[in-house]
């Protein structure tokens, strides 16, 4: 071997030896980010705070659409109720409209946000005003009235049942579908569309920044 390729040899390997180290270093230096929590973790599980209550039904295709979901946080209602075991159809009935009162009251935080947004926004003169804030209540009312009766914009996702005796206690988690929501009051209130759009304002646009912001605890 002459001189020359004694040179390249030393360099050629000089320069892997560099390589290799630099990827020996960045491997162990990475850091590890964390995967998001499954959404199903979100909600409370009450099997887990009450031993005595049991899961009695499970949403399994709502469970399998949970796993697709990453950041957004659905609105969900926990109703209980109890009473004498004679009377279940009441009692599972008031644990619905607990849950149903806990779904509003979120939604109300919600309605208040789109208000702010579209008026922050969109409005050009105080009859603007105080259009947005009468359509933005219609809107709502539309979905409130339609919480109890309507399986598509609240979905039962779990129920969970506990008996002592004589007495039962009914566990409801419904779960709020805002893009149902939307699509059901475009066609109960198509004129209000109409006037947001003489106006350039689009309110699904703003309907899903509002509702797709990750929910906290």
């Amino acid at each position: 071997m002459n001189i020359q390729e004694f040179v390249f040899w030393g360099i050629f390997l000089l320069i892997a030896s560099v390589l290799i180290i630099g990827q020996l270093l960045t491997t162990n230096t990475q850091k590890i980010t964390p995967l998001p929590p499954q959404v199903m973790e979100y909600f409370p599980d009450v099997s887990k705070t009450d031993k005595e209550a049991l899961l009695i039904y499970e949403n399994t295709v709502y469970t399998e659409k949970l796993k697709e979901m990453t950041d957004k946080r659905p609105i969900y209602g926990l109703g209980e109720y109890t009473g004498p075991s004679f009377n279940e159809v009441t009692i599972k009935d008031g644990a619905f409209q607990i849950a149903f009162q806990a779904i509003i009251k979120e939604l109300n935080k919600k309605k208040d946000e789109i208000k702010k947004s579209l008026l922050t926004d969109s409005v050009s003169s105080s009859q603007d005003y105080d259009d947005y804030i009468n359509y933005v209540d219609k809107i709502f009312l539309v979905i409130y009235q339609n919480l109890s009766t309507d399986n598509s914009l609240t979905i039962t996702y779990r129920i969970w049942k506990k008996e002592k005796g004589p007495i039962v206690t009914y566990y409801i988690l419904s779960v709020f579908q805002d893009d149902y929501a939307l699509a059901l009051v475009k066609s109960t209130l198509p004129e209000i569309f109409v006037e947001f759009s003489k106006k350039s304002v689009n309110f699904e646009q703003i309907w899903q920044n509002v509702f797709n912001k990750s929910q906290k605890k």
